[in-house]
């Protein structure tokens, strides 16, 4: 009996590493151990503003304010939440640049509870040393599922450099991004796809997407490699997350959700930190067609409270057929410095 032969995988799969000495697991503990020391020192008195985007939303949220919770504009992407979280803000006395929140409703949701029985102080340290620990396995499961020819506490050491001393990484650790779990997560899947292990990695991809939407695109890869077990963990754990987020937060507040993506996707932000192929072509070819918008801080904060100007340019949205959007960016916005809290009347961003 003849068998046909199987078609090798167009996604091969990582060799089974070598056991680890004793050496490399000390060397490992001590570059994690001195890398989360190195940013509590450095790192951990940031102001944590895009943690404090989710604490504030989960605040409004157990305060029975959900319309408190994402940005109400319309036309044009601002970085500001609403003017009540800069009131809130002002009658603790607390000093720092706010950003919206922008993330589903489920952790919203889950995060309510937390705010009554935690400070944001306590989670932000707990964040400042979750995160540097987070990048470190990053690495490591990165260089498992590349098989990259370093030693692990090598990779590491290398990795760590690269990330907590460049743009790469410092921003997010200052800030204590959610990005970073993100991040983890869609390298995890990777490894456990790479590994053997499809349903883990289809469910690690599900949870990184429900951080945050766009790890979704990488299951075009797994679709194009035929590998539907991945697929199909994906879907399942990607599905009950996202039941379980609409049976939590309700349906409302995911359609506010879901169009404030609109107003996001209609805009392109530009900053120092800020790399994508939209801001580019912004800053290549509309940047004569910008017009400034007045500064969008008061002192409600203190005379140190940061300053930002806005910039769009003064294009329209096209369409074609009743249903069909323009793909074009209709407008640009640029950020100097920290957003900080709106102007005593309505920025300009919203009228033409």
């Amino acid at each position: 009996m003849q068998v046909a032969p199987v078609a090798p995988p167009i996604i091969a799969a990582s060799p089974a590493p070598p056991p680890l000495s004793a050496r490399e697991i000390a060397l490992v503990v001590f570059f994690l151990v001195a890398f989360t020391w190195v940013c509590q020192a450095g790192y951990a008195s940031g102001p944590s503003a895009d943690l404090r985007a989710w604490w504030m939303a989960s605040e409004s949220l157990a305060a029975g304010q959900p319309l408190l919770i994402y940005p109400a504009e319309t036309e044009v992407f601002t970085m500001r939440p609403d003017a009540e979280w800069h009131r809130r803000m002002l009658a603790r006395s607390e000093e720092t640049a706010l950003y919206p929140y922008l993330y589903p409703p489920l952790w919203v949701a889950l995060g309510a509870p937390l705010t009554r029985a935690f400070s944001f102080a306590q989670a932000a340290q707990l964040a400042s040393l979750l995160n540097p620990l987070l990048l470190g396995a990053m690495i490591l499961l990165a260089r498992r599922a590349a098989a990259i020819p370093l030693r692990p506490a090598a990779a590491l050491l290398l990795g760590l450099a690269l990330t907590g001393g460049t743009l790469v990484g410092w921003p997010a650790i200052y800030e204590n991004q959610p990005q970073i779990l993100v991040a983890a997560l869609v390298v995890l899947a990777i490894e456990r796809d790479r590994s053997g292990a499809p349903l883990q990695a289809g469910a690690a991809l599900a949870l990184a997407a429900a951080l945050k939407l766009y790890p979704a695109l990488f299951v075009l890869v797994w679709l194009l490699a035929g590998r539907m077990r991945q697929v199909a963990a994906f879907v399942m754990v990607g599905g009950a997350l996202g039941l379980g987020s609409v049976a939590l937060a309700g349906w409302p507040l995911h359609r506010l959700f879901l169009d404030q993506l609109v107003v996001l996707s209609g805009s392109v932000l530009l900053s120092n930190i800020n790399f994508n192929v939209d801001a580019l072509v912004s800053q290549l070819f509309l940047l004569d067609d910008m017009t400034r918008v007045t500064e969008m801080t008061t002192r409600a904060l203190g005379p140190k409270a940061p300053r930002a100007g806005l910039y769009w340019p003064r294009l329209r949205s096209g369409r074609r057929g009743p249903s069909w959007r323009c793909w074009q960016p209709s407008r640009v916005l640029r950020w100097r410095c920290a957003a900080g809290p709106p102007q005593r009347r309505p920025p300009m961003a919203g009228r033409r």
